[in-house]
């Protein structure tokens, strides 16, 4: 089971201990793109500012969760659009 983080992780992370499950949860990444989210500023390259913000971020939703026994691993959030987007842009979005 994946999961993102988000404000009902540790709920699910409780259901999937409840039931034996174990948990890859997905820590988000700001896609560092223009157009983005909104977020036409922000350049993983450049933005040492919104590195760090991101790090502190990142480091956090660990830190929270870390502990709990339905934790299996972490995995990168947005792994896959990112790497679409650069590859090829139109292969992760669904048909219009």
């Amino acid at each position: 089971m994946a999961a993102p983080t988000g404000s009902g992780t540790r709920r699910l992370l409780d259901a999937a201990h409840k039931h034996g499950l174990k948990v890859l949860v997905g820590l988000w990444m700001r896609h560092g793109q223009p157009g983005m989210e909104g977020d036409d500023t922000f350049d993983y390259t450049r933005d040492t500012a919104g590195m760090k913000q991101q790090r502190e971020a990142t480091l956090t939703q660990v830190r929270n969760l870390k502990d709990h026994p339905a934790v299996l691993a972490w995995g990168r959030a947005s792994t896959s659009t990112a790497a679409a987007s650069t590859c090829c842009p139109l292969s992760w979005r669904r048909p219009a």
